[in-house]
C-alpha cells in the first residue's frame, strides 16, 4: 500500500469499476491526453504491493546464505545495511556474468569482472570506489539479469498502458488459479468468495473495501527536474537482441544512491554502517520534489480498480491484441496465452 503522505505530486485515482477506467484511458477520455508519450506504466495484481525493486523485497544475505543460531547481533545488524545489500547485489550480478560467460551466452562486457582477483569477496574493491550505486558500467548487465529474474534494484516499466494492464490482470489470474491445498476449482472459489458477493450481472461495481488491482503511471519528465542532482535514473535498453523486452516496450528505473562508504580517521575508505534503503520509488520522488520545491503538478498517478474488473480488463487487452502471445514472442508465449485464456474462462464461469 502507498505510504506517501504529501499528495502534491501524486494523484490517487480510485475507480469503482473497470468500465469507467477504460473509458478514461481511451480516445476522448480524461486520461487519454494526460497519458501521452511522456508517461511510463507498471501494473500490479494487488494494491498490497509496494513500488520497490526485487532486491528490496529480500534480505540478500538471508536469501543467499541464511543465518545460524550463533550469528552475532552485530553481524545480523550489518546484514541489514545498505553496504551489505549493495555487496550481495554485486555478487548476484557477478555470478550471472560468470555463469553466462562460461556457457557461451552473451553478456555485456564489464572489464573488472574479468580481472582475476584471488580472494572470495572480489566485489569489495568495486564497492569501495567513490561514486554512485548502481554504477553506469553495470547498467546493461543489470538490465539483462533483471529481465531473467536476478534480484536487482531496477524496476520494470512499459511505455504502453495496455502492457501494464496485462501484467496486472495476468498476475491476478495466475494467483487465483494456484491451488496450494485445494483442488483448482476449490482454490478459485475460496479466493473469490469475498468479491463474488458484490458481483451482479447488471452491476459490476464493488465497494471500496474490495481487493484491488493497481496501475502506476509516472511522467518521465520528472527525471529532468534539477538535472545533475536528480537520483532518478531511467534506462532505455536496446531492443535489438531482446525480443520480450521489445515486444513489451520495456524500460527500467532505479533510485541512485551514494556508494555506502566513508573515510576513517586514517583516510582509508571503509564501509559505512547505514540502514538499507526501504523507501518506495514514489516516496523517493515525492520527497525529492518537495525538497526542491518543484512546480506543483501530478508527476505520479496511482490507479486502483476492484479485482472483479479483471473480466473487462482482460477482454480489453485481448481486443487490443495485447496478450502473452504478443508480449512473449515465440512458441512459449503462444502456450502461455492459451493457458491464461483457459484460466480466465474458468474464473469467469465461477463468477457468472
Amino acid at each position: 500500500m502507498i505510504k506517501t503522505k504529501d499528495r502534491t505530486y501524486l494523484e490517487d485515482l480510485s475507480y469503482d469499476n473497470a468500465d469507467v477506467f477504460l473509458r478514461d484511458i481511451s480516445y476522448g477520455g480524461k486520461l487519454y491526453d494526460i497519458f501521452n508519450e511522456n508517461f511510463i506504466f507498471r501494473g500490479h495484481s494487488t494494491d498490497e504491493y509496494k513500488l520497490i525493486s526485487s532486491v528490496q523485497r529480500i534480505n540478500p544475505y538471508v536469501e543467499k546464505y541464511g543465518f545460524k543460531k550463533d550469528t552475532s547481533k552485530e553481524f545480523f545488524a550489518f546484514a541489514h545495511t545498505e553496504f551489505s545489500q549493495a555487496f550481495h547485489e554485486y555478487q548476484y550480478l557477478d555470478e550471472f556474468f560468470r555463469i553466462c560467460d562460461e556457457n557461451q551466452l552473451y553478456v555485456p562486457e564489464v572489464k573488472r569482472m574479468r580481472e582475476a582477483i584471488p580472494w572470495k569477496h572480489k566485489g569489495i574493491p568495486f564497492l569501495l570506489d567513490k561514486g554512485e550505486w548502481l554504477p553506469e558500467e553495470l547498467y546493461e548487465l543489470a538490465t539483462l539479469a533483471q529481465h531473467h529474474g536476478v534480484p536487482t534494484r531496477l524496476i520494470d516499466w512499459t511505455h504502453d498502458i495496455n502492457v501494464a494492464i496485462y501484467f496486472a490482470v495476468s498476475g491476478l489470474i495466475r494467483r487465483l488459479c494456484e491451488p496450494p491445498k485445494y483442488t483448482e476449482e476449490e482454490a478459485i472459489k475460496k479466493r473469490l468468495n469475498d468479491i463474488k458477493l458484490h458481483f451482479k450481472k447488471t452491476d459490476v461495481s464493488a465497494d471500496k473495501t474490495d481487493k484491488r488491482l493497481e496501475i502506476w503511471a509516472i511522467d518521465k519528465r520528472v527525471a529532468l527536474a534539477h538535472v545533475g542532482d536528480n537520483p532518478l535514473c531511467i534506462i532505455h535498453p536496446r531492443y535489438y537482441d531482446n525480443g520480450n523486452l521489445g515486444a513489451q516496450k520495456g524500460l527500467l528505473t532505479f533510485w541512485k544512491t551514494r556508494k555506502p562508504i566513508k573515510e576513517d580517521e586514517e583516510k582509508r575508505v571503509v564501509p559505512e554502517i547505514a540502514w538499507r534503503d526501504e523507501k518506495t520509488l514514489d516516496e523517493h520522488i515525492v520527497e525529492f520534489l518537495l525538497e526542491k520545491a518543484a512546480p506543483s503538478k501530478p508527476y505520479i498517478y496511482h490507479i486502483t480498480i476492484p479485482e472483479i474488473g479483471f473480466v473487462e480488463l482482460y477482454k480489453f487487452i485481448k481486443h487490443n491484441r495485447c496478450d502473452a502471445s504478443s508480449l512473449f514472442p515465440g512458441y512459449d508465449g503462444v502456450v502461455r496465452c492459451m493457458k491464461e485464456d483457459v484460466m480466465f474462462n474458468k474464473i469467469k464461469d465461477i463468477l457468472l
